[in-house]
């Protein structure tokens, strides 16, 4: 919920202050004055302060008023314009305030630098209140803890989702693509729905999605995870190919094939794992790799123990060469366990390497942030502006260098040059860590590779030696080496193939949840309670235009499109076929119906209406007066104010019958301050 409670416009020239000050009801307020009077400069002025002043067609002080930035004219007499200043008063249902402060021209003040003060500094100025300051319009304003939108987004209470962007990928809905649905401005915003939303944000079907937010349609969260699903399934499909390749490059060193498995992720059971297998022809026979494994095995076994023992000097020559390779069996598995141990704690440095990269680029965005608002003007107590640091709040003299160390202090371009050589240094840190946890893992290989061919070679010494006393054959020990390197072979290309069937069963588990997510999802584009929002609209729409004389189509032929959420009469844009005048009460209608469908199921919108001169185009009195009517009865704590030029008889009927604060303009708004 936003409410705003004042708004004070301050404009400095060489002689006078001049300004207006605005105090709002909670409820209906109508801004009165002639054409001209500034009744839409101080609407056009909340806009800026929010710094939503994309919807007047641009951004910072060019898009203010002459008067509020070049030259005022007062008593037919010119004051070129020094400095000028927008105050607005905040508030939310949480009953917090704040008060907000954007130059629109100053020397000192870029106009993207926002100071907010924590209180009632307009409605309660006797009172102290603590400040900051914050951006708009620059990088990681919509999302850093100094961007001045992060910070009015948590306030109204909103947590806008990321949605599809053009370029591919998510981007954040921004908040300036919510407000025309609730405020609209006098120059473009009567032209269309959501006339002044920005297009250039690269979001796709931005309006929809302001929409869907307002509203708190499933839709939103469903194409979120239906975008997700997308993703997942896209990494899923290209990790499996990856280790499919490898399984099927393991197959082609041993010309064999890879059965029972497919190209693309499918469901994998503990039942049909079994089937996935390496095939070999070996004697017109295809066979399982692991059955081959065991037949060269037992062919294997069967030949050692053919083989016979050996003669004295042999044996004696064979003990020797058995304890050497118990040596440097010894050895190198001693080298293998301190690798390993070295390993492990290289792995603890580098996760360490990584949380401090993390703080020094956290800490690198706040400094970024801090010289940033120093540059933009900021005069206030503020972290490094004030000589605290951003990150941990303690007084640094603007440098990183100890206190009681009289030397000259670093400034805040140094921190960040320091900060930005720590980044550096920590990521040349982690790149060197990385390679040398590869050479530890190819030495550590090396060290099992050696491991294990001793290991065999005293399996082989210990059988010789215990054999019988035949004499082999330089045919069998040939043989015997073949079939030991073939069974190696197998072996280790088994190995690898369990250890990447593993992964695939692994991914086959995730497919699984994907799918059972994906199924999960709605059948239907619209889930019911997104139906019932969406008929809600519709019938508070065609409440509304009945209410306020619509008269250029049957009211029963008007649907609310489920394409673009907005009317239609007989599937065409309802504004093709409508008078200026009933375009305007269908602007009306809509806008009133989007607040409505929101109160009723309880959903995102801030509970405020702004209409710059809702009577456009001649509009009938009696129809002016009925939509006055309308939003004086809305139903909640919705805060409404209307500017408008009615005079006389006509203003007096139109307000005849509603409660509201009048906020009279009699001559110019922006006035000398006395």
């Amino acid at each position: 919920m936003l409410k705003f409670n004042a708004l004070k416009i301050e404009v400095i020239t060489a002689d006078k202050v001049f300004g207006t000050n605005i105090k709002f009801s909670p409820n209906v307020n109508i801004i009165n004055g002639e054409n001209s009077t500034g009744k839409s400069t101080c609407l056009n002025a909340i806009l800026y302060a929010l710094g939503v002043e994309e919807l007047l067609g641009g951004k910072k002080g060019k898009t203010m008023k002459p008067a509020l930035r070049e030259v005022i004219e007062f008593n037919e007499e010119q004051f070129k314009i020094l400095e000028s200043h927008v105050y607005l008063e905040i508030e939310n249902e949480r009953m917090n305030t704040a008060t907000i402060k954007r130059s629109i021209k100053s020397e000192t003040r870029d106009a993207n630098l926002i100071t907010l003060f924590e209180g009632a500094l307009l409605t309660r100025p006797e009172l102290n209140y603590s400040s900051k300051d914050m951006y708009v319009h620059l990088s990681g304003a919509a999302n850093n803890q100094l961007g001045f939108h992060s910070y009015l987004e948590k306030f109204i209470g909103w947590d806008l989702p990321k949605v599809s962007s053009y370029k591919g990928g998510d981007k954040k809905l921004y908040l300036q693509s919510l407000f025309p649905a609730f405020f609209i401005e006098q120059t473009r915003g009567w032209s269309d729905f959501l006339a002044t939303i920005p297009t250039y944000y690269g979001i796709k079907n931005i309006s929809k999605r302001a929409i869907e937010y307002i509203l708190n349609l499933d839709v939103i969260e469903n194409e979120r995870k239906k975008q997700k699903i997308i993703d997942s399934k896209k990494n899923i499909t290209s990790l499996w190919k990856e280790n499919l390749d490898f399984i099927k490059s393991l197959a082609f060193e041993i010309q064999g094939k890879v059965e029972g498995i497919f190209d693309n992720p499918t469901i994998i059971t503990e039942e049909n794992k079994e089937q996935i297998f390496i095939g070999l022809e070996r004697d017109s026979e295809f066979l399982a790799l692991s059955k081959l494994k065991r037949q060269l095995q037992v062919e294997h076994m069967e030949l050692e123990l053919a083989r016979t023992s050996l003669s004295g000097d042999v044996l004696e020559q064979n003990k020797e060469e058995l304890d050497e390779n118990m040596e440097r069996l010894d050895l190198f598995e001693f080298q293998h366990k301190q690798m390993y141990t070295d390993y492990k704690l290289e792995v603890r440095n580098l996760e360490s390497l990584r949380e401090q990269l993390k703080q020094v680029e956290e800490d690198l965005i706040k400094n970024k942030d801090a010289r940033r608002l120093k540059n933009l003007g900021s005069e206030m107590d503020l972290n490094l502006a004030k000589d605290i640091c951003p990150t941990c709040y303690q007084e640094i003299k603007d440098s990183l260098l100890p206190q009681q160390i009289e030397q000259i202090p670093m400034n805040i371009d140094d921190n960040i040059q320091f900060l930005q050589s720590q980044k550096n240094m920590m990521q040349l840190s982690i790149t060197a860590n990385e390679e040398t946890l590869l050479k530890k893992q190819d030495l550590m290989q090396h060290y099992r590779t050696e491991i294990n061919e001793l290991r065999k070679n005293i399996r082989i010494l210990k059988r010789e030696m215990i054999s019988d006393e035949r004499l082999p054959s330089e045919v069998e020990i040939q043989k015997a080496i073949k079939l030991e390197n073939e069974i190696e072979k197998l072996d280790n290309v088994e190995k690898q193939f369990n250890e990447k069937l593993e992964i695939l069963f692994s991914l086959s588990n995730e497919w699984i949840k994907v799918l059972n997510n994906e199924s999960e999802l709605p059948e239907e584009y619209f889930s019911l309670s997104d139906i019932k929002k969406l008929r809600a609209l519709e019938e508070y729409f065609k409440g509304n235009v009945m209410e306020f004389g619509y008269k250029s189509a049957a009211v029963e032929d008007i649907k609310i499109s489920e394409d673009k959420y907005f009317p239609t009469v007989n599937s065409f844009d309802m504004k093709f076929d409508a008078s200026a005048s009933d375009h305007i009460r269908g602007l009306w209608a809509y806008t009133v119906a989007l607040y409505e469908t929101s109160k009723e199921f309880t959903a995102n919108h801030p509970g405020i209406l702004v209409f710059d001169e809702p009577g456009q185009h001649q509009m009938e009195v009696k129809n002016i007066k009925s939509f006055f009517e309308k939003v004086y009865t809305l139903k909640g704590n919705c805060q409404v104010i209307i500017s408008t030029s009615l005079k006389g008889e006509q203003f007096e009927d139109v307000i005849k019958n509603i409660n509201f604060k009048l906020i009279e303009i009699d001559g110019k708004s922006i006035i000398p301050f006395e």
